[in-house]
């Protein structure tokens, strides 16, 4: 009887109603995302409900059996939405985040998924952080906290360029419908409506690079291609102190706050790749 339920699901059900499916289930999201405030920085983050929390990582996987019926989330990998690494990823958000919601509902004795501020301390507790580098342990659990909700955000983003890739779902639409893109600089190309990189070396051969492209991104109204930033995070050791003295990277840096209108989604993709903590840990006084 399972097998039959199953076979007549994707018969009559769910064959060639893939892209709705996708479609509703990112409106859904993008619904309860508008209900809990839409930010994924909020100080008493829902770990359920909230932008990165479980049922970001949970649509993701649900989306995969409805078009795959593959049967876990480790199947992702072979069908080429996901990479080994970032499905270990995936797999590390997912566990965090259950443990936080478990010892939610062990503490209130009810359901209960808004980690509130009365609630964090004792949540660090239990999940054994402590006091330790000049900061008390429920900020450092609220900083893994913030850190694995980023990365959900970063998974969501490749798993749905991999379904562009399959044309199961509609790419992004340009900003202003009427009107054209600009033309990007040499070292970049326009994949799936995204910006990415033309070739692996372009941040090997010059580290300016690593800056360059999310101006490049405001400059052409390009969102990041999801390959591109995982160039740009495996390759977050080339920002030195060279680079942050030199006064061609502080240009650029300057010129992404103020020449291009609002700087905020590049200092956004920039803060969640690591790359703004990493330039400005220790800018020269002269720059700053």
């Amino acid at each position: 009887m399972a097998k039959e339920l199953s076979e007549r699901l994707r018969n009559d059900l769910f064959r060639n109603t893939s892209a709705d499916f996708i479609e509703a289930k990112l409106a859904e999201r993008t619904e309860r995302h508008r209900k809990q405030g839409g930010q994924r920085y909020v100080v008493e983050p829902n770990v359920k409900e909230g932008k990165g929390g479980l049922r970001d990582l949970q649509s993701l996987f649900w989306i995969g059996k409805y078009l795959h019926d593959v049967r876990s989330v480790q199947a992702l990998v072979r069908l080429n939405m996901f990479k080994q690494e970032e499905l270990e990823e995936f797999i590390a958000a997912e566990d965090f985040l259950l443990a936080i919601r478990c010892h939610l509902h062990l503490i209130a004795d009810r359901a209960m998924d808004q980690l509130n501020f009365d609630l964090q301390v004792e949540v660090a507790a239990r999940m054994g952080y402590a006091d330790g580098g000049g900061r008390r342990a429920v900020e450092h659990f609220m900083q893994d906290y913030f850190r694995h909700a980023t990365r959900v955000g970063e998974l969501t983003r490749i798993f749905l360029t991999s379904l562009e890739a399959q044309h199961v779902k509609k790419e992004p639409l340009l900003v202003g419908f009427f009107r054209r893109r600009k033309k990007v600089k040499p070292g970049y190309k326009v994949e799936q409506n995204r910006l990415n990189v033309a070739g692996d070396d372009l941040f090997s051969n010059d580290k300016l690079n690593l800056l360059r492209i999310f101006e490049e991104a405001l400059r052409t109204g390009y969102l990041i291609h999801p390959d591109a930033m995982r160039l740009v995070s495996a390759n977050l050791d080339l920002i030195d102190n060279e680079m942050r003295a030199d006064p061609e990277a502080v240009r650029i840096f300057l010129d992404l706050l103020l020449k291009h209108g609002n700087p905020e989604r590049a200092l956004r993709r920039m803060n969640e790749l690591g790359v703004l903590v990493r330039f400005c840990r220790s800018l020269p006084l002269s720059s700053r």
